[in-house]
């Protein structure tokens, strides 16, 4: 997933002085927040390195009587696709050429 310069905000959000250790406690009006860019970097992004590689995994049954409907294949990515971006995935088949034709396989999208 490309993420880099990622931002987060850290707030100061309550203070409990539990045991009452203070007579008075607040929070210092000038550092209640830090503000921090997260760098997506741990090696070089050319060729971009395992951190950055999201998989793409097939499943699906490993036999089929003939004539008969298979069960579902499935594609999944092990990181969701970031909103307003899509991925696709195209797919094909080989092995033995059967004699009548077969449905084409269509791409896959999120």
């Amino acid at each position: 997933m490309a993420d880099n310069g990622e931002t987060i905000i850290i707030d100061i959000d309550s203070i409990v002085d539990t045991d009452g250790a203070f007579e008075a406690i607040a929070e210092d009006s000038n550092a209640n927040q830090v503000t921090t860019v997260i760098n997506d970097q741990t090696g070089t992004d050319n060729p971009p390195g395992t951190e950055d590689t999201v998989l793409v995994s097939l499943t699906g049954p490993g036999s089929v009587v003939e004539g008969e409907t298979t069960t579902d294949y499935t594609v999944s990515l092990d990181t969701a696709v970031p909103a307003g971006k899509s991925v696709t995935v195209n797919l094909s088949y080989t092995g033995t050429q059967p004699t009548a034709p077969i449905t084409p396989v269509k791409p896959v999208w999120w």
